[in-house]
C-alpha cells in the first residue's frame, strides 16, 4: 500500500480490503502460507521455490544490509537493515537517494546513537521515503525533520516504548495513510 502497489478502492472499499484481496489471491493460489498466533497476529511464509523466484526478480531493487554489506546497486529501493553487530551508519547508504522503504530490524539490540544517526541518514538522504519501519526503536523522541517527508505514507512506530511525544513537524506528513503506535510510550 506504501509503494503504490494496490489498485485504487471501488466505491465503499478501503485500501485494506485491496490489499486483503490480493493477499486471498496469494493464499488460494499456493504461492504464500498463512499461521495465525495467539488469535490476532499472522505470519506469512513463502514457499521455497517462490521465495526463490522473488529473490531473483527483486534482487535489483530489495536489499538486506547488514555489518559485511560493501556495495549497494545504485537503483535499490526498499532497505531491510537488520545486524545487531551494525556499528555506526554503513558508507554505503551515504551515497543513496532513491530510497522508498526502509525497516530497521532488531533495533532494540542497538545503541541509542547508532539509531539516532541511521534515522538521521534516513530523513536527510531518502527523501522519497513512503515506508518507514522502526519497530522497538530505543529512541525517546523522532528528530523534528520527519516532517520533511512529504511522501511518506506508512510509520510503524510499534513497540518504541521510550518514545514520549511526536515532534511537531508531524503534521506536515500529509501522504501519511498508517500509522501504528502500539506499544509505545504514548
Amino acid at each position: 500500500m506504501a509503494n503504490g502497489l494496490l489498485e485504487h478502492p471501488k466505491q465503499n472499499q478501503e485500501w485494506e480490503d485491496v490489499g486483503k484481496r490480493y493477499l486471498n489471491e496469494l493464499l488460494s493460489r499456493c504461492l504464500i502460507q498463512m499461521e495465525q498466533d495467539f488469535w490476532l497476529y499472522f505470519t506469512f511464509k513463502m514457499h521455497d521455490l517462490v521465495h526463490d523466484l522473488a529473490l531473483d526478480v527483486s534482487q535489483k531493487e530489495c536489499k538486506t544490509v547488514n555489518s559485511e554489506t560493501e556495495t549497494i546497486d545504485e537503483n535499490v529501493r526498499h532497505l531491510l537493515l537488520c545486524d545487531e553487530k551494525l556499528v555506526g551508519v554503513p558508507r554505503v547508504l551515504e551515497e543513496m537517494k532513491n530510497v522508498r522503504t526502509v525497516i530497521i530490524q532488531d533495533a532494540s539490540k542497538e545503541s541509542k546513537t547508532t539509531h539516532e544517526s541511521l534515522i538521521n541518514l534516513c530523513l536527510s538522504n531518502f527523501k522519497y521515503l513512503r515506508a518507514l519501519e522502526l519497530r522497538k526503536s530505543p529512541l525517546t523522541a523522532l528528530p523534528n525533520s520527519i516532517g520533511t517527508l512529504k511522501h511518506l505514507r506508512d510509520l510503524d512506530l510499534g513497540g518504541c516504548r521510550s518514545l514520549r511525544e511526536l515532534p511537531r513537524s508531524f503534521d506536515k506528513l500529509r501522504s501519511l495513510q498508517s500509522l501504528y503506535l502500539g506499544y509505545t510510550g504514548l
